[in-house]
């Protein structure tokens, strides 16, 4: 009998979840935009979020600042498990670079375009990323 509630509490949570309106000027934390129900897809379907452009805050992860590939990882700020890679457009590297490599462990808002690849494993799911194609788009808070 408990399994059965929970399990009805589970579904309700699911089912309560409102997808994120991404058209506002709203500032979402990494965590809420990959748990938002527009951002759920399984591999080889489109999820609801890509190709729309987001403002997300974070703390750039020391760890991962890569200019060699073009991309950087952006922690939540309350939750340190949950990451969300950035994919820098090479015609700002240069430039966004300079500016974080000495910038992990400092927040940062972002705005850029979400988008989404098939992820492994036998649970497929869409990984979400996004791109960051506007240096004027990336404000490190100090």
């Amino acid at each position: 009998m408990k399994y059965y509630f929970s399990f009805i509490a589970i579904l309700l949570f699911i089912s309560c979840r409102e997808p994120l309106s991404f058209s506002s000027s709203n500032t979402y934390n990494i965590e809420e935009v990959l748990t938002a129900v527009n951002c759920e897809a399984d591999c080889e379907e489109m999820a609801d979020c890509e190709g729309i452009r987001a403002n997300i805050i974070g703390t750039i992860d020391e760890a991962n600042i890569n200019a060699a590939t073009n991309n950087f990882f952006m922690i939540d700020r309350f939750e340190s498990q949950v990451d969300l890679e950035i994919r820098v457009d090479t015609m700002i590297t240069a430039e966004v670079f300079s500016l974080i490599s000495d910038k992990g462990g400092f927040n940062a808002r972002i705005t850029g375009l979400l988008q989404g690849e098939d992820g492994t494993g036998s649970n497929c799911e869409r990984e979400i990323y996004m791109i960051l194609d506007d240096l004027a788009s990336l404000d490190i808070i100090e």
